[in-house]
């Protein structure tokens, strides 16, 4: 048996946010509150990026900007750019990904 934070707050140890559970349920609270894993996304702690910066990064590649432009005004390397829009990193979701490949597509046509 496991103690579970309900909120998924390690450091709320109240009676009222504590529960026994199974190994596989704190892993479950774990994912549903977002705290399974190592952080990733601006929730890192070395994150030069917000999640907020993302479309304005899609839009500037669109325009045609270059992944070094893009990354000189976001403070960080080219291809940390590169693999957001590649899909090697986790700050954009599948569908976000697809229209972007999409977009990508239709403006070569």
């Amino acid at each position: 048996m496991e103690c579970r934070h309900l909120d998924g707050v390690k450091t709320h140890n109240q009676p009222c946010n504590l529960m026994w559970g199974t190994r596989a349920e704190n892993v479950a609270d774990a994912v549903r509150h977002g705290t399974h894993g190592a952080p990733f996304g601006e929730r890192h702690g070395a994150a030069k990026l917000k999640q907020a910066d993302i479309p304005e990064i899609l839009r500037m590649r669109r325009e045609g900007m270059s992944l070094r432009a893009i990354g000189r005004k976001f403070g960080v390397a080219h291809p940390a750019i590169g693999r957001i829009l590649d899909g090697r990193s986790r700050w954009l979701t599948d569908s976000e990904r697809q229209a972007f490949a999409d977009s990508m597509l239709e403006a070569m046509r």
